[in-house]
């Protein structure tokens, strides 16, 4: 056996199912750590396994997702003839134990697997001439890694449009698997297991992780090593330029408007401009306490603290 079952996920609470996800790399983590994941990167993996990360809030896509997979699966099986069965069990590697599964389906009578998922009409572009999203891909490549089997089926669910299906033969993609191995258990040996942070990209993700990591200043000072002053000198560089380019931008915005003085948009071009009317009502606390002069404000505030960063040069105003 490839794998062992280390956890019933049937009924376990959200919070526990995360803690048994941060005992290793899943499926979901795979492509993060391989660096082509557009909105997740290592620096946020490692975050999260060291539990720092608050868990994602459970956004109308991803319930979507949850409750559509067994509509997936069902046309899936459809489709191709194969019996699915749920799977219930946390898998392990038995020879690479910081890789974990939580797979979707497993095709009965056969060493397979199914992976579920639902697309847009708009990400259509991702799936053209049979090709999918690398995510996707790694994905499965770490399914196959963990459980040793030798097919693994990718099902995704175009909204209104169309079932798209995929295999993944391992006899295809064994070069692909070994890199993918490799590069999960140097992550999980160089970086969590000695909790040394990969370096940093310049992901959304990763900023929240780092805010995650290290939420408070306390107020020490560092001193700065040669490294540092050349990512200084090339930060305010890339800074300069991005005003220039700011400048060059609102010149050109600016050359629009003009050029539609009170009409709404223009047509007839690659692009398509408008400057359109926009209301936005806002509540003044100015108004408010000329209203209700004896109303304490202050009891519906919020405070909050944020770390914010900032790099000014002896030559930049900000």
């Amino acid at each position: 056996m490839n794998y062992t079952t280390f956890a019933d996920v049937r009924g376990l609470p959200r919070e526990d199912w995360l803690r048994l996800r941060r005992s290793g790399i899943g499926g979901s983590d795979a492509a993060a750590v391989l660096g082509v994941n557009p909105y997740k990167g290592p620096f946020s993996v490692y975050a999260d396994k060291l539990g720092a990360e608050r868990a994602e809030d459970d956004t109308e896509a991803m319930r979507q997702g949850r409750d559509l997979e067994e509509y997936v699966a069902r046309r899936f099986a459809e489709q191709t003839g194969l019996r699915l069965r749920r799977e219930y069990g946390m898998l392990r590697s038995t020879a690479h134990p910081c890789m974990i599964a939580d797979i979707d389906r497993r095709i009965i009578g056969k060493r397979a697997g199914l992976e579920c998922k639902t697309s847009k009409d708009l990400h259509l572009t991702r799936y053209r001439n049979g090709e999918y999203p690398l995510e996707y891909y790694a994905q499965c490549l770490h399914y196959l890694a963990v459980t040793g089997w030798e097919r693994w089926y990718l099902a995704v669910l175009v909204y209104g449009t169309d079932l798209l299906t995929f295999t993944i033969e391992r006899e295809t993609v064994r070069d692909d698997l070994e890199a993918l191995i490799q590069a999960e258990e140097s992550f999980w040996r160089d970086h969590v297991a000695k909790r040394q942070p990969p370096p940093p990209d310049g992901l959304e993700s990763t900023g929240a992780a780092l805010l995650a990591l290290y939420p408070r200043a306390d107020g020490l000072t560092l001193d700065a090593g040669p490294e540092d002053e050349a990512l200084m000198a090339e930060l305010l560089d890339m800074k300069q330029g991005k005003k220039a380019l700011e400048r060059r931008i609102a010149e050109a915005e600016n050359r629009l408007k003009a050029r539609l003085g009170e009409a709404e948009a223009l047509n007839g071009t690659s692009a398509r401009a408008s400057w359109k009317n926009q209301t936005r009502r806002s509540i003044s606390e100015k108004k408010l306490r000329a209203l209700f002069p004896d109303l304490d404000l202050d009891t519906v505030k919020t405070e909050t603290t944020a770390r914010v960063f900032k790099v000014r040069g002896a030559e930049m105003e900000e």
